[in-house]
């Protein structure tokens, strides 16, 4: 994941607890700082062309070889009719997209990730698979949204908090299937919210009986 992604999600992560601790004027004010300073930061990159700006709009980086990962990917999924071809097979075929098939080192890893998790899960599993996929994550969403809202804490904050991160690292980052550490915290979100159900639940029971 690129820099200005990794400063947008701490951005939010820490947005968000200031919106649990402190008033809404405190937070007007931090607001206004924040949107001031990202603004003169991404300014003092593109005047000195800086390589961190370059990340997001320029052409000499790997914009136009990710442009072509997405095309593929999307292809795979309309040439199966968007039922997916198998979980694993669409790095092969973004590999062989960008690098054909001829005078290839044996040596060379011939596997290329799709660079975006929805398309990737779309390219595998078709539109089936990526709606199921989009329900776990709306409905955990939800949850946290309603968790950070109705409790008080920074317990509260860490679901939703990690669900911002995820939707930030799902399409900067080249691959999360393999980065555990965003699986153990969707994980980590997931038993928060879980035990905060579970605790309604109970205090639902002992209301009744």
């Amino acid at each position: 994941m690129n820099h200005e992604q990794d400063f947008l999600a701490c951005g939010v992560t820490l947005l968000l607890i200031v919106i649990k601790l402190f008033s809404k004027q405190i937070v007007g004010i931090l607001l206004f700082i924040s949107m001031n300073l990202i603004g003169i930061y991404l300014l003092f990159m593109k005047l000195i062309e800086k390589q961190e700006f370059s990340y997001l709009v320029g052409k000499e980086t790997s914009t136009d070889q990710r442009m072509l990962i997405y095309e593929t990917a999307l292809n795979v999924a309309k040439d199966s009719h968007f039922l997916g071809v198998g979980i694993g097979v669409v790095p092969n075929y973004i590999f062989q997209a960008l690098y054909g098939t001829v005078n290839i080192p044996i040596q060379m890893q011939q596997t290329m990730s799709a660079h975006n998790f929805w398309l990737a899960t779309l390219a595998d599993v078709g539109i089936l698979g990526l709606c199921c996929v989009l329900f776990f994550f709306s409905w955990l969403f939800f949850f946290a949204v309603k968790l950070f809202v109705s409790k008080k804490g920074l317990l509260a904050g860490v679901p939703l908090c990690i669900l911002m991160a995820f939707i930030a690292i799902s399409i900067g980052s080249s691959s999360i299937f393999e980065m555990r550490v965003v699986w153990l915290g969707i994980g980590i979100a997931l038993a928060i919210i879980h035990l905060n159900l579970r605790g309604k639940e109970e205090e639902y029971e002992e209301k009744i009986y």
